[in-house]
């Protein structure tokens, strides 16, 4: 468990909830591939993002043994050439973590999950250029300044043409160049909010605040969403402080079990 998840309190939350969430994730960040197995989702997108790629429990299969379907879900990324990745939430099975880290599988990126009802009179920034879809400023900005080589730009592309919900792609531009980013995807009155980043040598300037801002005015009071939720890696703590400040507060966490085979 990192530091910064140890000083965090989980509210009660039912499977119902997780679930929904879950599914809208998938749908907001979408897989080329997904293969069912008794339950579980096998989602691929040659490599591109392990939540994209991963293993994820949607229902637990008494019928078929853990230990068979971890066999399965091996095969099957072989099969892909990639290593199996395996995504764990509170909808998996209690005894899956212990018996992925029995064959070697390692711990990472642990990650909450965080909710809140729409926050009333946020402000949308006039300077933040917000569109339906990623134009070639957004899409070419967004790789130049995230860990997206150029490998995966194409897999990427595929997949946001693959995004379920009405979304926006959210940017401010500075001297010509964009260099803030966001998306958010709204669908059944929840808005899910992803990919928010600056890039490196304008942090600190209170630009990610801005994006927030005007994508939670759209989704809030343009599209009608009453929730509003995202999910932010445990041990970064000045994006859990930003969204904190919109009241998202963490209803469950998840981790990642990778191959020994993706070890460095």
């Amino acid at each position: 468990m990192t530091e910064g998840l140890a000083q965090v309190s989980f509210t009660g939350v039912g499977r119902a909830l997780v679930r929904d969430i879950e599914e809208a994730s998938f749908r907001a960040w979408p897989a080329l591939k997904t293969k069912h197995l008794g339950g579980w989702l096998l989602r691929s997108a040659n490599g591109h993002t392990r939540r994209a790629n991963s293993v994820n429990v949607l229902e637990r299969d008494p019928d078929v043994s853990l230990s068979e379907r971890i066999d399965l879900a091996e095969d099957h990324y072989a099969a892909l050439g990639q290593p199996p990745i395996f995504r764990l939430t509170p909808l998996s099975e209690p005894e899956l973590d212990d018996m992925l880290g029995a064959r070697g599988y390692r711990q990472y990126d642990r990650t909450l999950t965080m909710l809140a009802k729409a926050p009333e009179q946020v402000v949308r920034d006039d300077a933040v250029v917000i569109e339906p879809c990623p134009t070639d400023t957004w899409f070419d900005g967004f790789c130049n300044n995230s860990p997206v080589g150029p490998e995966n730009r194409r897999t990427l592309s595929e997949m946001l043409k693959l995004v379920k919900g009405n979304a926006c792609y959210a940017s401010i531009v500075e001297s010509g160049q964009p260099v803030a980013f966001g998306m958010s995807v709204v669908e059944g009155g929840r808005a899910g909010f992803f990919e928010i980043l600056v890039a490196p040598e304008h942090r600190g300037a209170g630009l990610g605040r801005r994006i927030m801002k005007t994508l939670v005015a759209w989704a809030c009071q343009d599209m009608g969403a009453e929730e509003i939720w995202l999910q932010v890696v445990a041990d970064n703590a000045p994006a859990i402080a930003l969204y904190s400040s919109f009241g998202l507060q963490p209803i469950y966490a998840y981790h990642y079990r990778v191959s020994p085979s993706l070890e460095p």
